[in-house]
């Protein structure tokens, strides 16, 4: 009866995992992706962004913006520049 019990536990568990999604949440710095990708990679440092955002009305940390950056697929690539 146990052996049953856990073959069943871990079916709905296997079921669970599969229907569990992950949550996207929306990023301010999203609409603003290409223009920060492309002055990364021009040489601009996270202070040039920063202050480039806020010329642009989005008041952001510089943690934000480089957290922001070093979770896109753009920037893991070998020809930009994130450090």
């Amino acid at each position: 009866m146990t052996t049953e019990l856990l073959y069943e536990l871990a079916e709905v568990r296997g079921r669970r995992q599969t229907t569990k999604r992950q949550r996207r949440y929306k990023s301010r710095l999203d609409q603003f992706r290409a223009e920060l990708v492309a002055l990364r990679s021009a040489g601009a440092t996270i202070g040039d962004l920063v202050a480039w955002l806020r010329i642009h009305r989005c008041r952001v940390a510089g943690s934000t913006v480089w957290r922001y950056l070093r979770k896109l697929s753009e920037m893991r690539r070998g020809d930009a520049k994130l450090s």
